[in-house]
């Protein structure tokens, strides 16, 4: 559902398709697969598989909490009789979070934890504070800008919060000390 505030007044419209995140399921399958046969190749630990696996989990749950759904209106749908951008799309209020219900607050922080967590046992380059802050801090950003975009172009109802990229970012500043953390008592020998 799609709210638009003109001059005109308060109208909201369905679309007429709408793609849901059913549909990463089976893409997500398929990169799993075939990275898991050239992990194989390379004898990849088995340990190291398994948390890429968990990875694209977490990016399909990613994207299907914060991306999907997706609307699609026909050409000739009424909700293109005002032009584009009649959403409510930003949120520049750094400190909005703070209206936010707890389980919001809660959501945006644990929904970036694991970004950074398994990306540190991933991607060695990520294992800085600097490193966490900045693949926290962009993803959020690029998810943020996504939703901006797709609500202009009325592909979605969501906006661009600078409070979300603040807790994002607490989240995956959170994964980077819990790696760290983890990692004083037991570090595996492929890390």
């Amino acid at each position: 559902m799609v709210h638009l505030f003109t001059a005109h007044g308060e109208f909201s419209y369905a679309a007429s398709h709408v793609i849901n995140g059913d549909v990463l399921l089976p893409i997500f399958l398929i990169i799993a697969i075939l990275h898991t046969i050239q992990l194989a190749r390379h004898r990849t630990p088995l340990m190291k598989v398994v948390l890429w696996w968990g990875f694209y989990a977490y990016l399909a749950i990613l994207l299907t909490l914060t991306i999907l759904p997706i609307f699609w209106f026909g050409a000739d749908s009424p909700v293109y009789r005002y032009g584009f951008g009649q959403q409510r799309l930003t949120e520049l209020n750094p400190f909005s979070w703070v209206t936010y219900r707890r389980i919001q607050i809660v959501g945006n922080v644990a929904l970036f934890i694991p970004l950074t967590l398994l990306g540190e046992y991933l991607w060695p380059r990520l294992r800085s504070f600097g490193g966490s802050l900045m693949a926290a801090l962009g993803a959020s950003l690029v998810i943020e800008t996504i939703q901006l975009v797709m609500g202009y172009f009325y592909l979605g109802n969501r906006s661009f919060d600078t409070g979300d990229i603040l807790l994002n970012t607490v989240g995956g500043l959170l994964g980077f000390a819990i790696f760290k953390l983890a990692t004083r008592w037991w570090t595996p020998s492929w890390v």
